[in-house]
């Protein structure tokens, strides 16, 4: 889903695993934000095709949500994150956080396609055999040199699916880093002309993963398929392991 402030003429989008929650909960308590869309838009199947929580620009747009000529009128901005970060704590949410959903069988953990199956699997899998059954294995060739088209080999890997960093940063205003995100919401909501930006609270943090370092749930060969897999993220935002 998207957060609206139509006085301040802000649009936010709740890109997963950004601190997207704190930021929601800033502009919605103290800045007049309203859910777009309010419910979440379902298909025939009673499956997602828009979510409240977590939708894109292009999901707004095309399902009529927010006109074109509307969204001209709002500062549209996101946030990213390194995704070797982002993917442990995907981990630590599937594996450990998400897995009470599956007892109640109304639970947005149905409604998603496959996502149940996936918590499913990933109650007995280490952050490696998770890494290594999700993202499918590089060619040989590839695993030590560079390749210039690694982002359209993995696109033919995974059977073109989007990536959640690709599709939540297209065509937004501005990109805020979780690395110093008070830092960027500040930026963002000056530039709105918004006077003394909020300050983020600490909002649904991943408590399993207990702050421990990313890098060390890396083996040479997890790493190496992240930074194909997840190539274009990682240049555009000049991240790295």
């Amino acid at each position: 889903m998207a957060i609206i402030c139509r006085e301040h003429g802000l649009l936010f989008l709740m890109a997963p695993r950004t601190g997207c929650t704190a930021i929601g909960s800033v502009l919605m308590e103290q800045l007049g934000g309203e859910w777009l869309p309010n419910d979440d838009v379902m298909d025939e199947k009673g499956l997602y095709v828009v979510q409240k929580k977590h939708c894109t620009l292009d999901q707004l747009l095309e399902f009529k949500l927010l006109s074109e000529a509307q969204r001209r009128e709002f500062v549209t901005f996101t946030t990213v994150r390194n995704p070797f970060d982002s993917l442990v704590s995907l981990y630590f949410k599937m594996h450990k956080g998400y897995q009470d959903e599956l007892e109640n069988p109304d639970s947005w953990v149905y409604k998603v396609p496959g996502y149940a199956d996936d918590l499913k699997l990933i109650r007995n899998m280490t952050f490696d055999q998770w890494i290594n059954r999700f993202y499918p294995d590089l060619p040989v060739h590839l695993e030590s040199k560079s390749l210039s088209g690694a982002r359209n080999l993995a696109k033919r890997l995974m059977g073109k699916r989007s990536e959640a960093e690709d599709t939540f940063v297209r065509g937004v205003d501005h990109v805020m880093r979780f690395e110093h995100l008070q830092e960027d919401f500040s930026r963002v909501l000056t530039s709105a002309g918004v006077r003394n930006p909020p300050v983020i609270p600490m909002v649904n943090t991943t408590q399993a993963r207990a702050e421990k370092d990313y890098r060390a749930f890396y083996t040479p060969k997890t790493r190496r398929k992240v930074e194909v897999y997840k190539e274009g993220v990682l240049r555009e935002f000049g991240y790295a392991f």
